[in-house]
């Protein structure tokens, strides 16, 4: 006897989407980006990882008036202080899009910056 369809697409549906089944998922799908990026990433060379949404960010101020340039992003419920080198360049970044990720690396790797490039030795988050 053949089988007949089921009479209501919706026993179909619930069918179709058990929660049981496992749907294979590329690992990498997690780290692809659409559009403009809705986080700003911290990556320090220990492999420490933070990131704050820039749906909370409200001011950002850039002091270079020194050597060691501090430039601080004021979100939400949180400060974030970042300390480096030619810091006008990583400013120019959140001019155009926000950049997806700052890496933070070791004072003694510093190199002779070019005119895009900038260099973060520090980050602070303060309350």
């Amino acid at each position: 006897m053949p089988q007949n369809p089921p009479f209501d697409p919706l026993i179909r549906q619930l069918k179709d989407g058990d929660p049981t089944v496992k749907v294979p998922s590329s690992p990498i799908a997690d780290y692809e980006i659409h559009g403009p990026p809705k986080k700003l990433w911290l990556l320090w060379e220990s492999g420490r990882v933070r990131f704050f949404y820039y749906h909370y960010l409200h001011d950002a101020d850039l002091d270079d008036s020194e050597d060691l340039n501090v430039f601080t992003l004021e979100f939400m419920a949180k400060r974030l202080v970042l300390k480096g080198y030619n810091l006008r360049a990583l400013v120019k970044r959140f001019e155009g899009n926000e950049p997806h990720s700052i890496s933070i690396i070791n004072p003694r790797y510093v190199g002779i910056a070019s005119e895009g490039d900038y260099f973060v030795i520090e980050a602070t988050v303060e309350k």
